[in-house]
């Protein structure tokens, strides 16, 4: 049952890459069909980062952060960073999926730390 489950999930797991200006990240992705969060403001389906790689990838000084509202399992009234990049790329084997200024969620720190992927892809990207 274990080996059944942990296969169906690595099915979900795909390479994808993050531009933004001359940045570039290339990180596992988990495609989540649960993931329906939308920005309220631009309509676009948010993908959720790990906070340790946003680190990495964003600048403070330069990249704009807006608030979105949002809930969840044990969280009725949150609010989440997000920002736009200007491509992500999803590949899928010899495919790929573009996306052009995607959105991207902050994960809380610790959220998505240790597990076998950086971030949570929207239902929508597939």
């Amino acid at each position: 049952l274990y080996l059944m489950r942990r296969r169906s999930f690595g099915n979900h797991i795909y390479e994808v890459r993050l531009k933004k200006d001359v940045r570039q990240l290339v990180l596992r992705g988990y495609w989540d069909s649960g993931n329906q969060l939308r920005d309220p403001y631009t309509g676009q389906g948010v993908n959720i980062l790990c906070h340790t790689k946003a680190k990495q990838f964003l600048d403070e000084t330069k990249d704009r952060i807006r608030l979105v509202p949002y809930r969840s399992l044990g969280e009725q009234e949150g609010l989440l960073g997000v920002t736009d990049v200007d491509e992500l790329i999803l590949c899928d084997g010899d495919a790929r999926v573009k996306i052009g200024h995607a959105a991207i969620g902050i994960a809380d720190p610790g959220l998505l730390e240790r597990k076998e992927y950086d971030l949570i892809l929207h239902a929508s990207v597939l």
